[in-house]
């Protein structure tokens, strides 16, 4: 049945279980749910929050995609930047900072642009990696990496966005 309290939906994002995220037909970013790690935006912070009803993360306008990830979600706009929150585990949110796996990073409740990345069409996630495809056909990836999951041929985690040289021309991508 339709969720009350949101406009038509474009698009659903599910990180983890105990929260969900609508992409409106008006172009906002809806979420509910447990506010772990931040990902409901604003200044909600405690984990203990729990918004009922679907409510629009401030600041993001515009959007044409989203990912939601374990801890915390992103939105492309139609200007092609990427915008992300939540906490940065594993370099996640693109900042340059990188922790080790289990430890705890700086939490990010307004969501901020991925520096160094424009032109993007699409932003599928992972669980704790992210990937952009750019217009120009290169794919980009960054955050978690123990499993080879950015197609770089090494585990090594990244805090920024990284092409990845074997690839391009690609018209679509997803992640897992």
């Amino acid at each position: 049945s339709p969720v009350p309290g949101i406009p038509r939906g474009r698009a659903v994002a599910v990180g983890v279980i105990w929260t969900s995220m609508v992409l409106g037909e008006d172009g906002r970013v809806y979420v509910w749910g447990q506010n772990n790690f931040g990902f409901l935006g604003g200044t909600d912070r405690g984990p203990t929050f729990v918004r009922r009803q679907p409510t629009a993360v401030a600041g993001l306008e515009r959007v044409i995609g989203i990912a939601a990830f374990e801890y915390g979600g992103a939105a492309l706009r139609d200007d092609g930047t990427v915008w992300m929150w939540g906490e940065d585990r594993e370099g996640l949110l693109a900042t340059g900072a990188l922790t080790l796996s289990g430890q705890s990073g700086k939490s990010y409740f307004t969501p901020r642009r991925v520096a160094g990345l424009d032109g993007v069409m699409q932003i599928p996630g992972g669980s704790k990696h992210m990937l952009a495809l750019k217009s120009d056909g290169t794919v980009w990836v960054w955050g978690a990496n123990r499993y080879f999951q950015l197609g770089l041929g090494d585990t090594e985690r990244r805090g920024v966005p990284t092409t990845i040289p074997s690839l391009t021309g690609v018209t679509r991508i997803y992640a897992n």
